[in-house]
Formats: structure tokens, C-alpha cells, sequence
């Protein structure tokens, strides 16, 4: 059962587009005499105070008043003040999913945290890539079983040849994390968050590799772990293997649970309630396009929860990039991203109310009918919405202005190109193991 919260929204008043606060701002002229009305004022430096007032209101009142006091060169109530956040990373012009998903509400309040950490299981991922080197922390190699998860030479060369061609684990640790600002790369969903970098999947893989991914992931502390990977068929999970998920997601960050998401899959068929995106603790994510529309790849039914768009856009090892990655893989860490962005302002919160929180923000779509307990195959609850949940989790500073043209989360800038996305479905699915 799906948990609402229920918020109340105060009345807001607004001054010159922000939202007054209960204190003014004064300078003062340099005769200035009246100590009185600086009773209780809090230095800011120089000849500026902060003096407190009982309400907004009053803060309007009192600048006015102002307006005419000898020598006082300026007041203005104090005031929240929007900024919008600018980044440098020449990628981020092409993230057609951050301006979908209109990620700049969250981006201007916050780029994230370095003490939440992601742990991305999945196959080789560069750690000395520049936007992922600053910010890793306990790198493992569950398949090779050593501490360097960097992509083997020849891993995944169709063609025979001995180069880097293992793309997959680097882009999706790109789409949760890449850092910001640095003048190279792409923008992370949350960019300031540390990376656990664990490489799982090679030629052959094993049972154990897993439980070996999963148990690191557990005993680093991850609060998010990411999965864009699944089974080729559609086979039960292995009992060792669910356990160990159910007891991350229950046990884990010191019993508050991790929250473990898992790609749908890239076959285009249902998912069976056995299956490993069916485990009731997990969060299993379906992909959209640039319109909203499911992706014509992703799998679906009932266990899916939620729907992403499928970041076609990321890194790639050796200091390169990528206009041609897709599926359900590139739509899992834009989930995880996003929750590991919530932890980053909210870390109390337990993994069931981050669920529950990220299933209350996503919107439905309207292309289709949810049923009644809100649900869609395709959708889940709904796709993920930024902006809802800056309003659920800062109810106290909603805005009154109307949002943006052209930037509300609904409106598609730029569409992908069909030949990429289908491109990168093609490599997905004939891969032997497991990628999504």
C-alpha cells in the first residue's frame, strides 16, 4: 500500500519576486545616529543590519517606514530569493531529460551531497573518468574480485579487437553522479554525491558475482543502489540473491534501508511477479521518451513502480562521451539520482518514506488511464516529477509565479533521435548476460 503525506501551504507574501521573511535589511548613512531602531539588529558587516520583526508583514512596514528615516541609505525586507544554478559541462546542452524533467527546480536549491553515497552495480565504469574520479569511494570488482572496477581491454568487442568497449557501467554512473562544473562532461541528476563503483558483470557471470555486489554495497553503507541490469530470460530470482536485495533494502544505512532500483528491461514483455524487478522492496523503473511515451523496449506490468525517461545522453571511459545510450538502463539512475538528491536534503528519512515520497511526487500521464489505485503498466504510479516534490518537500516556500513557457516538465525540448535510441536497444539486447 502506497503511504501519502499530506502537507499544509501557508500564504505567502511576496516582495519584488521573493518571499519576505521576518527581518529587514538596513544601511546605514554615515551620520547616522538612531541606535534605537537598531536595537536587536544583527551586524552583517560594514554599515549593514538585519533587524528582526514579529512577521512578513511587519518587515513591509518597516522598510516603509524607513523610506523616509534620516540616513538610511537603503532598506529591503529580507527576502528568498530564487537563483538559477548555470553549469559549464559542454554535455549538458544535449541532457534533453534534465530540461524534461525541468531538474533546475531542485538544481537551484541544491546540487546534492557528498555524504550520500550511490553505489552503481554494473559493468566496468572508469574511475579515473573526471567526472566520476573526485568522488569515489570503496571501488570493488565483484567479478575479478579486486578493488579496480575499470573496464577490461577487449570485454565486449564484437569485432575482436582489444580496445575499451565496455560503455555501459560508465554511462549510468554518469547519469546518477557526474560532477558539475568542471568545465568537461555532463551534469549528474545528483551531482555532489559520492560513488560506490562496483563491477558485476563481465563474459560470464555468476551467482556469486551478485551476491559478492550486493553484500559490498551493504557493508560500504550505500544509501542508493543502482541496478540497470537483469536476467536475459525471464527466470525467478534466486532465492540467495533476493535475500540479500530484501536485506539491503531493509537493513541497510544502519537500518534506516537502502533503496535498491532496478531497470525494467529492454525485452518488451511483461514481468513476471518471481522476477527480480517484482521484489516488493525494490523499485522497479520503466522508460519514457522524450514525448512521455513508454519507450517501445520496456518492459512492463505490475511490478513496475515508476517511469523515467531513458537518459540517452552520458559518459563514457577514456574521457569520452555517448549521444547513443538508451533503455531501461538509462532510466533506473535517473531515479536513483534523484532519490540520492532527496537524501541529500532529507537523510533522516527511512527507505520507506523515500519510496513512498518518490511515488507521491511522480505525476500520471495523461496519454493514458491509471487504474483506480493509480497504477499503469507502463507508467507504474506515475512518472517522476521534480517539481511536485520540491513543493512536497518545501511546502513552507511555494511560489506563487507561474511557471516558465516552455519549462514546465510537460513541454519536450528536444527530441531524441529515434536511429540512437533504437541503436542502443539493439546493443542492450545482444549482450549475453544481463544489461538493461
Amino acid at each position: 500500500m502506497i503511504m501519502l503525506l499530506s502537507h499544509a501551504y501557508a500564504a505567502l507574501l511576496q516582495y519584488n519576486g521573493g518571499e519576505v521573511l521576518n527581518a529587514v535589511v538596513i544601511e546605514t548613512g554615515p551620520t547616522f545616529e538612531n541606535s534605537k531602531l537598531l536595537l536587536g539588529a544583527e551586524p552583517l558587516g560594514l554599515n549593514f543590519y538585519l533587524k528582526p520583526t514579529s512577521s512578513p508583514q511587519e518587515a513591509l512596514n518597516l522598510h516603509r517606514q524607513l523610506q523616509t528615516t534620516p540616513d538610511i541609505l537603503s532598506s529591503w525586507p529580507d527576502v528568498l530569493i530564487p537563483h538559477t544554478f548555470h553549469f559549464n559541462d559542454p554535455l549538458y546542452i544535449g541532457q534533453w531529460y534534465l530540461s524534461y524533467l525541468d531538474m533546475n527546480v531542485l538544481f537551484d536549491r541544491s546540487i546534492g551531497s557528498s555524504d550520500i553515497v550511490v553505489a552503481v552495480i554494473d559493468s566496468g565504469i572508469d574511475i579515473e573518468h573526471p567526472d566520476l574520479s573526485s568522488k569515489i569511494i570503496d571501488p570493488y570488482d565483484a567479478y575479478d574480485q579486486d578493488d579496480d572496477p575499470t573496464p577490461n581491454l577487449g570485454d565486449f568487442c564484437w569485432d575482436g579487437s582489444n580496445d575499451t568497449c565496455d560503455v555501459h557501467g560508465t554511462a549510468v554512473a554518469g547519469i546518477a553522479v557526474a560532477e558539475a562544473n568542471n568545465e568537461m562532461g555532463m551534469v549528474g541528476i545528483c551531482p555532489e554525491c559520492s560513488l560506490v563503483p562496483i563491477k558485476m558483470l563481465g563474459t560470464e557471470n555468476r551467482l556469486s558475482s551478485d551476491i559478492r555486489a550486493f553484500t559490498h554495497a551493504i557493508e560500504v553503507g550505500a544509501d542508493v543502489i543502482n541496478n540497470s541490469w537483469g536476467y536475459t530470460d525471464a527466470i525467478p530470482v534466486p532465492t540467495p540473491l533476493k535475500n540479500l536485495i530484501v536485506q539491503a533494502a531493509t537493513q541497510g544505512r544502519d537500518g534506516k534501508g537502502s533503496l535498491v532500483v532496478f531497470a525494467a528491461g529492454n525485452e518488451d514483455r511483461e514481468i513476471y511477479d518471481n522476477e527480480i524487478c517484482a521484489i516488493e522492496e525494490i523499485l522497479c523503473i520503466s522508460a519514457i521518451d522524450s514525448y512521455g511515451r513508454p519507450t517501445n523496449y520496456t518492459n512492463y506490468g505490475a511490478a513496475v513502480d515508476l517511469s523515467a525517461p531513458s537518459a540517452t545522453v552520458s559518459i563514457a571511459p577514456n574521457n569520452s562521451e555517448t549521444n547513443q545510450f538508451g533503455g531501461t538502463s538509462a532510466a533506473a539512475p535517473v531515479v536513483s539520482g534523484l532519490a540520492a538528491w532527496i537524501l541529500s536534503e532529507r537523510p533522516e528519512l527511512n527507505v520507506s518514506d523515500l519510496k513512498n515520497l518518490l511515488i507521491e511526487s511522480s505525476v500520471p500521464s495523461p496519454l493514458v488511464t491509471h487504474d483506480t489505485n493509480g497504477h499503469h503498466p507502463y507508467y507504474g504510479y506515475g512518472t517522476i516529477s521534480p517539481q511536485k516534490l520540491d513543493t512536497l518537500l518545501f511546502p513552507s516556500s511555494k511560489k506563487d509565479d507561474k511557471p516558465k513557457e516552455g519549462n514546465t516538465g510537460s513541454c519536450r525540448h528536444l527530441s531524441t533521435d529515434s536511429t540512437s535510441i533504437l541503436m542502443a536497444w539493439v546493443i542492450l539486447l545482444v549482450l549475453p548476460w544481463r544489461r538493461t
